[in-house]
């Protein structure tokens, strides 16, 4: 199982986003809508943990009606691009556009120069495409691989790394295939891991009711409003605050359990905190993340559910609560 290392589909991730809601731009027994830009957007992500071995992968659906024939003035082309920590460009995956289907075109950077590789096959016009891009960075070879609808699309590499590129901390999702204001592009269950992507699927659930500990203040609704500038707060180190989580519908068998958190301080607050998972009584705490004044992207990746040692079941979650702790 590969470790993730961002999973969103929540418009707070990506400001400037709206909820879409038209059937067939987002499977509903898994997400609550769509992520929806439009007005030609081209969005970063939160700035993620990057990996620590040599390999990345990013995974998503993403549906678009326009086919990309003509870029429209003010529009990008691109549909996904990354960067490192010195937000050096890495690739960049964006429309061909002398072609009227939705084949598209990788760019691979080293710093110096760059390759470009046209997709053999398309993504499928007005329908959910789904998107794994892998991306081996090394001291010696830099490579990335592009799979639409799981079939490999093209690849491209160079044998050296001369300006000693690092692996991805964010990437950007754009709107590549509309062709007027009016259009919209929809991305769904956004993934980034250390290993293989494909056939990677993402259940969103929220916080529902209240769990064993509330002494965080606060409406727990807050945390399942899309909205990051509402939520909990406490300013006392050393507390609790957990809650039930919405239905699963999916496969018995899950691969890992991610819980994840958009978080700022003050200057009274605490400076640190902790995720917490809760099962048959027991809290299960994370090593502690930094609290900076500046919005931040936090992830909590387990892959064994900690009170049993063994991979999740479904069965799992019916008793699980989420939550915080507040370390000073």
């Amino acid at each position: 199982m590969p470790k993730i290392l961002f999973a969103s589909n929540n418009i707070s991730h990506f400001p400037g986003t709206v909820p879409g809601s038209a059937a067939g731009t987002f499977d509903p027994l898994r997400v609550p809508y769509g992520i929806l830009m439009t007005n030609y957007q081209l969005l970063n992500s939160p700035d993620f943990v990057p990996n620590t071995g040599n390999t990345t992968w990013f995974h998503f659906r993403s549906f678009a009606d326009g086919n990309g024939f003509s870029i429209p003035t003010g529009a990008t082309g691109t549909l996904f691009q990354c960067q490192d920590v010195l937000n050096r460009n890495l690739i960049r995956l964006a429309r061909k556009t002398s072609t009227t289907t939705q084949l598209l075109t990788l760019t691979l950077h080293n710093g110096t120069t760059t390759i470009f590789v046209d997709t053999t096959i398309p993504m499928t016009q007005s329908k959910m495409n789904f998107i794994d891009i892998s991306l081996l960075i090394t001291s010696v070879l830099i490579r990335a691989d592009v799979y639409i609808n799981g079939a490999l699309a093209c690849f491209a590499s160079f044998g050296s790394n001369p300006n000693t590129l690092t692996n991805p901390v964010r990437f950007a999702l754009g709107c590549s295939h509309t062709e007027s204001l009016l259009l919209g592009q929809t991305f769904t269950e956004i993934i980034v891991a250390d290993g293989d992507t494909r056939n990677a699927r993402l259940n969103f659930l929220r916080p529902v009711t209240g769990g064993a500990f509330a002494q965080w203040d606060g409406l727990l609704a807050s945390l399942g409003d899309d909205d990051p500038t509402t939520g909990l707060y406490t300013k006392v180190p050393a507390e609790r605050h957990s809650a039930s989580l919405s239905g699963y519908i999916g496969a018995q068998n899950l691969s890992n359990l991610v819980s994840v958190t958009t978080t700022t301080r003050g200057l009274n607050s605490p400076s640190r905190i902790k995720h917490m998972i809760r099962q048959s009584g027991v809290n299960y705490d994370s090593p502690n993340f930094d609290l900076p004044f500046s919005l931040k992207y936090s992830l909590y990746d387990l892959q064994l559910n900690p009170a049993t040692g063994l991979p999740w079941t479904s069965s799992d979650l019916s008793s699980l609560e989420v939550g915080v702790l507040s370390v000073a």
